[in-house]
């Protein structure tokens, strides 16, 4: 649920290996993002089309995992270096103040409305998800997460983040290329597959331990990282049988989504590391497009309320599981009861969003390489 500076469109190719292509903000990305999170709310809301848990989910960390690694290759590209304390402190300021003020809300419902015994298990598991190891708890059984189930993804992100900055920088330290980094960063991507494909055929573990594992579903993230070092190389700017590819690969990405939204290829008679894997390569194939597509084509992505949408979309994250889990009023019919979750998430992912992540926004936006106290605004996006 990243937002940060992208790589601007149709810029020169860079022909030193160690440099890269100019980056700026790019509104489509918080256009993007305004659509994974509505993903994830239809999904929620239990709306027949949108019965898929991985689309939404996955387009957030292949997006986190390209925005994330750009900011690194900008920093590199600056200074020679990547550093880690000033990396970890910018996460810090712009996953916890918000997923504290949701974990505060939840765990006073729970205190105020609930018995002891669930009170409990609320506040257990909301430790687990503010160290961000939730998703190994589910998976392995351990403990029934409930209300604070949604929050395995941020935890497989943040586990991402301790590692994958780390990889980065000692690779480009020890005198390795770009290129060298794209390749190995292709070559974890196939070992990720393959172990989800071992872990699913050969040792049948859960559905849950093989999509809630960092270990079988962090390619996502990696390959935004590797779409983002193409990027930066050059190697993704659109001469005309490249053109033809890319729309092409969109175009069958969009039909796989439609076929498996609508059932016509129920995704549950798919082996679980086939379908995952197919809906992550769609989903890099949809990024490709849009950050390499002439501005024309991808107006409709700049749309303002729909990057407002992507700008609090880590809010609306936060809070619509939550909101969907404790406004369920059975009394009520079901439209309604969309209609009242819908309108409380939003309510809750506003007020978070500009009371409370904002001014840590602002502080993290400060804190960049070689001007840590200056004001100027940052050219990265916020939400």
């Amino acid at each position: 649920m990243e937002n940060h500076s992208s790589p601007s469109n149709n810029q020169p190719a860079a022909k030193d290996p160690t440099t890269f292509v100019a980056f700026r903000h790019i509104p489509e990305l918080d256009g993007l993002r305004g659509i994974a999170v509505l993903l994830v709310i239809a999904l929620h809301a239990h709306i027949p089309f949108f019965l898929n848990r991985s689309i939404g989910v996955d387009l957030f960390f292949v997006l986190s995992g390209f925005l994330i690694t750009s900011i690194m290759l900008k920093e590199w590209q600056k200074t020679k270096t990547i550093s880690l304390p000033l990396f970890y402190s910018r996460r810090v300021l712009r996953l916890y103040p918000g997923l504290f003020f949701m974990i505060v809300g939840v765990c006073l419902h729970a205190i105020i409305f609930l018995p002891w015994l669930k009170t409990q298990q609320t506040l257990i598991t909301a430790l687990l998800s503010f160290l961000f190891v939730g998703n190994w708890a589910e998976a392995y059984g351990l403990r029934d997460f409930g209300i604070f189930y949604h929050t395995w993804s941020l935890s497989i992100e943040f586990q991402y983040y301790l590692v994958w900055p780390f990889i980065v920088r000692t690779i480009l330290r020890s005198g390795f290329t770009i290129r060298a980094l794209i390749v190995m960063g292709i070559v974890a991507i196939v070992l990720i597959a393959t172990r989800r494909f071992y872990c699913v055929s050969v040792l049948h573990l859960s559905s849950e331990r093989v999509y809630l594992g960092l270990d079988t579903h962090s390619d996502g993230l990696i390959l935004g990282g590797v779409i983002a070092m193409l990027y930066s190389q050059g190697w993704l700017l659109r001469k005309r049988i490249g053109s033809l590819l890319i729309n092409f690969l969109f175009g069958c990405s969009l039909i796989y989504y439609f076929c498996i939204m609508t059932r016509i290829i129920p995704s549950d008679n798919l082996p679980l590391w086939l379908h995952m894997s197919l809906v992550v390569t769609c989903t890099s194939f949809v990024l490709v497009w849009v950050i390499t597509a002439p501005p024309g084509r991808t107006a409709w992505l700049r749309w303002k309320p729909l990057v407002w949408i992507g700008t609090i979309s880590y809010g609306l994250y936060l809070w619509n599981f939550p909101t969907t889990y404790i406004l369920t009023i059975r009394a009520l019919p079901e439209s309604v009861n969309i209609v009242l979750q819908v309108t409380c998430t939003f309510v809750a992912a506003v007020t978070s969003y500009y009371l409370i992540e904002k001014p840590f926004l602002m502080l993290k936006d400060r804190m960049k390489p070689g001007t840590m106290t200056t004001n100027q605004p940052s050219p990265e996006n916020v939400g």
